[in-house]
């Protein structure tokens, strides 16, 4: 506290001659009325007061005795104009940057408060500790920084109240960067932090600028850290059964105990699948669902914890949409001679998209090529091309010549080969008959671990499957030189080697993920767009939001998980899903620890100034006024008198 009228000698000396006075005035002797009455012995008995009486008359003078001081001590009190030392010194600017990532959507089980909630009572204490000189302001840490409460004498706090976590990483640099920005040229400058500490790796450096010499700290906030989440789903149609889809989950347990929840996935709001999950620390668990019949589009996959749950709620679940049929992309690498086999091709129909080139354009160097699903080479006696595609390969006589880039080895050439032994459990043989099939030459080939042997001769593999990252299928015959074209089991063959190799492709349409604008294929969404076009999107908050496209693609902000709908202006629309699906966002722990921090690390929350606008004189001279009041009600009800 600091007098910053009289000093406080001089408001004692003014106290002392005022206290003499008063007394001096109280110490004059009262004269009394004089009354005229007729006989002066009956007054006197009723007149006379008894000794208690006669005491509290003592005790009311006394009273009002200090009543009159009071009032003094208060107007000498004004007098020195008494101020909060934070009223006297130098102006400060303090800047409050809050977090706003996802982890500050965490809620505490025994307060049944959020992160970002304990957060916003840090903030709003550190903006009391100003005073009426003191200006202040709160920047929001969120996808994109924004300052809720401006810069300003008075800051508003109320503004604090309807902030909501983002579901996404904040960028915390950016939020320091603009901190920093409107601190520039202020008097005494002064950042405060106010963040749970689990990170993003960018915003870990951020903090590194957060030290005691540049007047900024770190106040954390924390609770449990245990979380599960769903960090993946997707959906894919079959090509050849357009009715039916497959999924794929990731859950993660972000804790050192096992847990134990339910993956629930839904259509229409009907239960399509409830499957029980013991979930180990720290791995992440897959799961995928075959030959789902879904008639919606829209699938929703939730987690159902059976006990209290202290973590996100909002990584509990995900969305998928079923993408359009995409027919699968097929290249024919031929010398023109196996009609046969072009023939089986196109009778697979809208299935497949063929294109056919000659051998000497069957390198990955061709654009078609890049962008195949499944290259079929039956080049009869031409050559392969000396390096393979990087994708899906079906390959008939292989090792028709020594020089061939095939990645499985001949063992030896076998003349007039039988087929004896059939893989018939695997799906490329489903529904496929070769019995009696004739060949003339037949290459054996030697199998490596991983490989599966489809066709045997004589327990000689004739047909081999190497199903890892190369992804190929050999088959060691010429068709022309065999009567398999001629049978229907050559199609079948055929379109069951194309569907197990586009089951087997990362073919799901994954959903993006929230925070940053994110970029989608129109194509892969199945909208029909040209270039510059400009394309709705409606959030599942139902704003709307304009974007355009730019050579195949579209850029849009995903600010919530949900489906998102693109519409263009002719009619066309596709829709889009959205997840937090990103396993930084849903891990709760801090990535820094607090005690690296050092000096930088906040202590408990500030005490807030005494008194937060009106100068003390005022207070003190309304304080006087009301014992004057009081005093003059006294009075005249003969109480103090």
């Amino acid at each position: 506290m600091t007098f910053t009228g009289l000093s406080l000698v001089q408001i004692a000396a003014v106290f002392g001659a005022a206290t003499m006075a008063i007394t001096g005035l109280y110490l004059l002797r009262m004269r009394r009325r004089e009354l005229v009455v007729p006989f002066a012995a009956l007054w006197q008995q009723v007149a006379r007061e008894s000794e208690s009486r006669r005491i509290w008359r003592r005790l009311r003078r006394v009273a009002s005795w200090l009543v009159q001081l009071a009032v003094v001590a208060f107007v000498c009190f004004a007098l020195g104009d008494p101020r909060p030392s934070t009223w006297v010194d130098e102006p400060e600017t303090l800047a409050v940057v809050l977090d706003g990532s996802a982890s500050m959507g965490a809620t505490d089980p025994e307060s049944s408060e959020t992160r970002l909630q304990a957060a916003i009572g840090r903030t709003q204490a550190e903006l009391a500790t100003l005073g009426p000189r003191d200006r202040g302001m709160v920047v929001f840490a969120g996808a994109r920084p924004r300052v809720p409460v401006p810069l300003s004498h008075h800051p508003t706090t109320r503004w604090l109240d309807p902030l909501r976590p983002e579901a996404s990483d904040g960028d915390l640099e950016a939020a320091i960067a603009l901190a920093r920005h409107a601190l520039a040229g202020q008097p005494n400058p002064r950042v405060v932090i106010v963040s749970d500490l689990a990170l993003a790796s960018r915003d870990q450096t951020a903090l590194s600028w957060c030290r005691p010499d540049v007047a900024c700290s770190v106040a954390t906030v924390s609770g449990d850290a245990p979380n599960v989440a769903i960090t993946s789903f997707a959906a894919r149609r079959y090509p050849f059964d357009r009715a039916r889809v497959e999924l794929l989950a990731q859950v993660q347990n972000f804790s050192d105990q096992t847990v134990e929840t339910t993956l629930v996935v839904r259509s229409n709001d009907v239960d399509l699948i409830a499957r029980p999950l013991e979930l180990p620390p720290e791995e992440p668990v897959h799961e995928v669902f075959f030959d789902l019949d879904v008639a919606h589009g829209r699938l929703e996959a939730e987690l159902r914890h059976t006990g209290p749950h202290a973590g996100l709620r909002v990584d509990d679940r995900a969305y998928a949409v079923v993408p359009p049929t995409r027919p699968v992309h097929v290249v024919l690498v031929s010398d023109g001679t196996d009609l046969f086999l072009e023939a089986a091709l196109l009778s697979l129909e809208d299935h497949v998209r063929l294109t056919a080139l000659p051998p000497e354009r069957g390198g990955p160097e061709e654009s078609a090529i890049a962008t195949a699903d499944v290259v079929v080479y039956d080049v009869g006696d031409r050559p392969l091309p000396e390096r393979l595609p990087d994708t899906a390969l079906i390959v008939f006589d292989p090792h028709r010549r020594e020089d061939s880039p095939v990645p499985v080895m001949p063992l030896r050439t076998i003349k007039r080969p039988r087929i004896t032994e059939i893989e018939r459990s695997h799906p490329i043989l489903r529904d496929v008959v070769l019995k009696d099939v004739n060949m003339h030459r037949a290459t054996a080939f030697r199998l490596e671990p991983g490989d599966v042997p489809l066709l045997r001769h004589l327990g000689e593999p004739i047909a081999v499957l190497r199903d890892t990252e190369s992804r190929l299928l050999a088959i060691g015959f010429d068709p022309r030189a065999s009567d398999l074209p001629l049978r229907v089991a050559f199609p079948v063959l055929l379109a069951n080697a194309i569907d197990h190799f586009h089951r087997r492709s990362p073919g799901f349409v994954a959903a993006v993920t929230t925070g940053a604008a994110q970029t989608v294929d129109t194509a892969q969404v199945g909208l029909e767009v040209t270039d510059r076009t400009t394309v709705n999107v409606l959030a599942p908050d139902g704003t709307v939001a304009e974007a355009t496209t730019v050579q195949g693609t579209i850029r849009f902000r995903v600010d919530s998980p949900g489906v998102y709908r693109l519409q263009t202006a002719e009619g066309h629309q596709a829709e889009v899903a959205a997840n937090l699906a990103d396993p930084a966002a849903s891990d709760l722990r801090p990535t820094i620890d607090a005690a690296a921090l050092g000096p930088a690390l906040a202590g408990e929350s500030p005490d807030p100034v005494p008194v937060r606008d009106d100068p003390l004189w005022v207070l003190a001279v309304g304080l006087a006024l009301a014992v004057l009041l009081g005093e003059w009600g006294t009075y005249h009800r003969r109480r103090t008198v």
